[in-house]
């Protein structure tokens, strides 16, 4: 995916495993999804129904963030467009949000972890708290688990029968 309009990946439930990815269309900025998260989502989408069923909701005080990703950015809508913002405007609202205290942050967005230079890490140095991020593309069940795959090459609104990624912890200054 590509530029500020969300171009590319399809985003929607999967044929018979219900199954959703965050990966495309236009996001709103909502609050107030959980206590101590926040989404940059639209309120019906199936992957912000799906995700907000999840039982590990804020686990261990860390801040959940919900938004489409791309490992340089997150997607919000501004005056009607859909636009992927970078570490630095994302830290300077993620600081304005409700219920943000300084607190690690999880990334509830796909491929905000795929780069180790990339948005996850750089968003970790603007705010000076660990970021753990997924390394692929995010999906949600309808029971709120989630897991991190790439999609199926053969069914593209799929994850990958096997392979599957991982949330990486991303420190200020760098994981050395």
């Amino acid at each position: 995916m590509g530029g500020g309009r969300g171009t590319g990946l399809s985003f929607g439930h999967t044929a018979g495993s219900q199954e959703v990815a965050a990966s495309t269309t236009s996001v709103q900025l909502s609050l107030g999804i959980a206590a101590g998260d926040a989404s940059f989502m639209g309120g019906n989408e199936a992957f912000l129904r799906n995700i907000r069923n999840r039982r590990d909701v804020d686990p261990g005080g860390v801040f959940d963030l919900i938004a489409h990703g791309t490992s340089n950015g997150v997607q919000v809508e501004h005056l009607g467009s859909t636009l992927t913002i970078n570490s630095r405007v994302a830290a300077s609202r993620i600081r304005r949000l409700p219920g943000y205290h300084g607190q690690d942050i999880r990334l509830l967005s796909c491929s905000t972890g795929a780069r180790s230079d990339g948005f996850a890490q750089n968003l970790a140095n603007k705010l000076g708290v660990s970021v753990w991020a997924p390394s692929d593309l995010l999906w949600a069940r309808p029971d709120g688990t989630h897991f991190v795959a790439p999609r199926d090459p053969r069914h593209p609104n799929r994850p990958h029968p096997w392979r599957r990624g991982t949330f990486i912890e991303y420190r200020p200054g760098g994981n050395r």
